[in-house]
């Protein structure tokens, strides 16, 4: 399945209606931290190997706890659903070298850290 595949069904499928909500108004890191949480987030349904599935797992969750831990209580699963609603997919894409880029950045500097620990 395409990511653009994946992204059609994820928003068939979450029923969540898009409430009023324009990107533009979000900060421009949270902007970019959301738009690789929604690359991550599409791309697990969309990918048939299972150990791709768990690092893009890994990937969404490093970006949702970015999210979470720089704007505190805004509800990001339903901005991300909101987000995919109104995004354009050309965005989404567009983004995608960057946000695979960052997250096997953050793999490979834990992959290190675990492997430079003694009794790791």
């Amino acid at each position: 399945m395409s990511l653009i595949a994946a992204l059609a069904a994820g928003l068939v499928l979450s029923g969540a209606p898009a409430q009023a909500f324009n990107p533009a108004d979000l900060k421009p890191e949270d902007r970019a931290d959301l738009q690789c949480l929604a690359f991550a987030s599409v791309s697990i349904g969309a990918n048939p190997n299972e150990a791709a599935r768990y690092a893009l797992a890994a990937g969404a969750s490093f970006y949702y706890g970015r999210l979470q831990g720089r704007t505190p209580g805004m509800d990001w699963m339903q901005t991300l659903r909101a987000y995919l609603l109104t995004e354009p997919r050309q965005e989404l894409i567009a983004n995608q070298g960057r946000c695979v880029q960052e997250m096997q950045a953050v793999g490979h500097a834990f992959s290190g850290l675990g492997a430079a620990t003694p009794g790791a």
